[in-house]
């Protein structure tokens, strides 16, 4: 009967862990990731000191942009499909995904497509060359939905957009959902030289806080540090002073933009290049002082991307802001789509 009773309880213990290792596997896709899997050292690297255009020799095509760098950020909703494909520009080469968690199905040489879990949260994705080894990680933060009649994320007031796009413009349509920013992710690489804490809304310094960031942005702050450094401006990132803006704080301090704010959207930054964190512009033209002439260097500098013809899907607004006593100059970026100049 001990015996008996005593092979019962193993079955029954058995059983037990079968259950909840089934319950693990399900829950996996839905996001549940080991903190080892996430937060492992390759995937946290830090923005270099020494600046390096961190580019790799293919590209992984994903929402309808060309990604070259080894480190991107990728912003998408719960459950929602993306599509995947790396392109190199030789035959002979093949690539392999790797994911920590989503369904990830191979669809062709070199392409694939992901569904997202269900949970907010970030989930990187390795596409590696299996010729050379180099590997583009995607960062992919999965989004927290936006309820626009809340004009709320949890306790993060957003405010209010409109419900349609002014002019039909889809870098102005009304968000479906925010990305989470912690304490845990905001030193995340979203780009080789900027992190996605950079972008983060002055609004609230308390976790979690919520933020709008679109991939064009990256690319464009990515190709004007590239081109600072050609012209011998060694920087290794650019100074956010103003990224992601909430429409509730304009409203609050009386500043009212336009509907259509591309800070409102994730799609603007105000920046300025501050080696030496003063929290200053750096004298870029080295006449010796701080002055709007310092704007200009970096403003003529984006002016001139527009040569390239890579640069064409990045066209957007370029402002250019003299000092005043609380601040020093700086310059507005923006990927619009439009050409707006002040």
């Amino acid at each position: 009967m001990l015996v008996e009773a005593r092979s019962k309880k193993i079955a029954a213990i058995v059983i037990l862990i079968l259950i909840a290792f089934v319950a693990l596997w399900l829950l996996v896709p839905s996001g549940i990731v080991s903190d080892s899997a996430r937060f492992s050292p390759d995937v946290l690297a830090a923005i270099p000191a020494t600046y390096r255009p961190e580019k790799v020799s293919f590209v992984v095509r994903v929402k309808g942009l060309s990604i070259p760098y080894r480190v991107f950020g990728v912003f998408v909703m719960p459950g929602e499909t993306v599509s995947l494909e790396a392109v190199f520009d030789s035959d002979g080469r093949a690539a392999r995904a790797q994911v920590v968690a989503g369904r990830l199905e191979e669809t062709g040489e070199g392409r694939w497509t992901w569904t997202a879990p269900r949970v907010t949260g970030w989930y990187p994705i390795t596409i590696t060359d299996q010729l050379t080894g180099e590997i583009i990680r995607l960062n992919v933060f999965v989004m927290e939905p936006y309820d626009p009649s809340s004009e709320s994320v949890g306790t993060f007031h957003i405010g209010r957009y409109p419900a349609r796009a002014r002019r039909n413009n889809p870098v102005f349509a009304r968000p479906k959902g925010f990305v989470q920013v912690t304490e845990y992710n905001e030193d995340v690489l979203v780009s080789p030289h900027f992190t996605l804490g950079q972008f983060v809304s002055k609004q609230s310094a308390q976790y979690p806080t919520y933020l709008l960031l679109q991939e064009k942005l990256l690319l464009k702050l990515e190709a004007i540090l590239e081109k600072l450094n050609e012209r011998g401006i060694h920087a290794n990132t650019l100074h956010i002073m103003s990224g992601y803006r909430t429409p509730h704080v304009d409203a609050l301090v009386g500043t009212v933009e336009t509907e259509d704010s591309p800070h409102f959207y994730g799609a603007a930054a105000d920046v300025f290049v501050d080696m030496d964190e003063d929290g200053y512009m750096d004298d870029l033209d080295g006449d010796g002082e701080i002055t709007s002439a310092d704007a200009r260097v970096l403003a003529d500098l984006v002016e001139s991307l527009r040569e390239d013809t890579l640069y064409s899907t990045l066209t957007g607004g370029l402002g250019i802001y003299g000092p005043v006593p609380h601040r020093g100059p700086f310059i507005h970026i923006d990927v619009r789509g439009q050409v707006v100049r002040w």
